[in-house]
């Protein structure tokens, strides 16, 4: 006579399924909860079938609620912070800007300090001869102000010049970052 581990009356507990403890785990994680929802719906399949003898199907269907109520709780949050976000970058970019100005400002003041405390577009003509050489009225255009060498060295880039709360120099100013 041959041992059986169990007698032909006495059913084997079924196993959990794997699938359903996935879908429920990652029904949690934000990024991974569509996942879990297909996970969720495979699982409950391979429950119902008899030929897998498998339980969990609470698991799985716990799963599938919660990844269904997560995303309108993501969408909602996203729909809260991107404004809030914008409004920060706008900030941002404002502060940038006065700094910005701050600096053409320190600039212009260094550049007087060493011309008698004149501005460029103040200069006698000797010393307008001297900075700008024979195109004396460079000194009346913005390119040619600071297109100086005294300036471009107290400036140091070009990005300073342009304004990143400008829409219009917006492509501009980010072009120059790179």
């Amino acid at each position: 006579m041959e041992t059986q581990p169990h007698p032909q009356g006495i059913p084997t507990e079924p196993k959990t399924s794997g699938l359903a403890v996935a879908s429920f785990i990652m029904a949690f994680l934000p990024l991974l909860n569509c996942i879990g929802f297909i996970l969720g719906i495979v699982a409950l399949v391979k429950i119902k079938n008899p030929i897998n003898r498998l339980k969990g199907s609470g698991l799985a269907i716990g799963g599938l609620v919660i990844s269904v109520v997560i995303w309108p709780v993501i969408f909602g949050l996203a729909s809260m912070m991107l404004p809030a976000l914008a409004r920060a970058k706008a900030k941002a970019n404002r502060i940038k800007c006065v700094n910005n100005l701050s600096s053409i400002g320190k600039a212009h003041t260094g550049f007087a300090m060493d011309n008698a405390e004149r501005m460029p577009w103040q200069l006698i003509p000797t010393q307008r001869q001297i900075h700008f050489g024979s195109g004396a009225n460079q000194g009346l255009t913005v390119g040619g102000i600071f297109g100086l060498p005294a300036m471009k060295s107290e400036l140091q880039t070009a990005k300073i010049l342009v304004s990143p709360c400008d829409p219009e120099r917006a492509l501009a100013n980010e072009n120059m970052q790179m």
